[in-house]
């Protein structure tokens, strides 16, 4: 019987299973969500024989999680399972794979593991699982999936394999063999990158990299490492507009905008740290009862696992009450 059609779907963003619904990924079907997965009560993640789910952010589970024979379940971020969730199971077969490249937090009590996957190293019935060295993306080859890579390919790691960058800022990525004889760093076209000859690989710029690892004991010498896929975020916070100059007593007003359901951290006056969240995009900072100037200090600017540092300051004048004079009665 010939095995059904492939069929590739990437979510931008976040996906949300709501409460007591299913969300299926047909057999060799591949879903790939660039933000987090949620599952609310009651609902449930089935991945179906030889599909693949590869969720860039967090998976946070209430419920239970179903891989089938041949499955491939990678979480670049953490497996949570919130307070209150109740007895969440994981159901692996034993021909399938759950990988996490982040951390598990399980605040509900232990994982019920209902079977365990046998990838190197083994999962067991306290649900331990597997760690992936590396995602390449093959979407400009015949099959348009990504290739999986576990443990027996560790000399051809790189970490992290996806990030996400802030302006002006960089991300550090590093080969896992790291007692090589020698490394060149290379674009995404195969040119070496001068003078990026080391085991770490700082980036400032958006784009896919590899390094060609060089050592006697290899077979291949050099080996070409998996791709790290780097992106620039749309990350995004600016102070758009504020009330001054006002008068001593007033209320002050700084207007900020920027990316939606990001959390903003900001000072006033040099103060402790306070945040912010852009519910629909923008907030408002208040000061209330101003007696003197206030600046208003941008920070960071925080989304899921990514956070991006920025200093932006705006000043509003605060202006003593006019004296109006002393009136004597006649």
């Amino acid at each position: 019987m010939a095995a059904s059609a492939q069929t590739k779907t990437v979510i931008e963003g976040d996906l949300i299973v709501e409460t007591n619904k299913t969300r299926v990924i047909a057999e060799n079907d591949t879903l790939i969500v660039t933000g987090k997965l949620e599952l609310k009560q009651g609902a449930i993640l089935t991945i179906e024989a030889n599909a693949v789910c590869i969720i860039y952010g967090d998976l946070i589970v209430k419920n239970s999680v179903n891989l089938s024979v041949g499955a491939k379940l990678i979480v670049g971020g953490n497996l949570e399972a919130p307070s209150g969730s109740g007895k969440v199971e994981l159901d692996v077969d034993p021909a399938a794979a759950f990988y996490i490249l982040g951390t598990v937090s399980d605040n509900s009590g232990d994982f019920n593991c209902g079977n365990t996957s046998n990838y190197d190293p083994p999962g067991d019935n306290t649900c331990n699982y597997g760690d992936i060295i590396s995602l390449e993306d093959n979407e400009n080859d015949s099959t348009g999936i990504y290739d999986l890579f576990v443990s027996g390919d560790a000399e051809k790691g790189v970490t992290p394999v996806y990030s996400e960058l802030c302006a002006e800022s960089s991300v550090i990525l590093s080969a896992v063999y790291t007692s090589a004889d020698s490394y060149q760093w290379c674009d995404s076209t195969g040119t070496p990158i001068q003078g990026e000859t080391g085991v770490d690989f700082e980036v400032s710029e958006p784009g896919e990299y590899f390094v060609k690892i060089y050592d006697s004991t290899f077979e291949q010498n050099p080996t070409i490492s998996h791709r790290a896929k780097v992106v620039g975020t749309s990350l995004a916070v600016d102070i758009v507009a504020d009330n001054g100059p006002v008068c001593s007593g007033s209320t002050v007003e700084f207007t900020l905008a920027g990316t939606e359901g990001a959390t903003v951290f900001y000072t006033i006056n040099g103060s402790s740290t306070q945040s912010i969240v852009l519910a629909d995009g923008t907030a408002i900072v208040s000061v209330l009862n101003a007696q003197t100037d206030q600046i208003v200090n941008i920070i960071s600017v925080q989304s899921g696992p990514v956070s991006c540092d920025v200093n932006l300051l705006s000043t509003v004048t605060v202006n003593p009450l006019p004296n109006t004079g002393q009136i004597i009665p006649d």
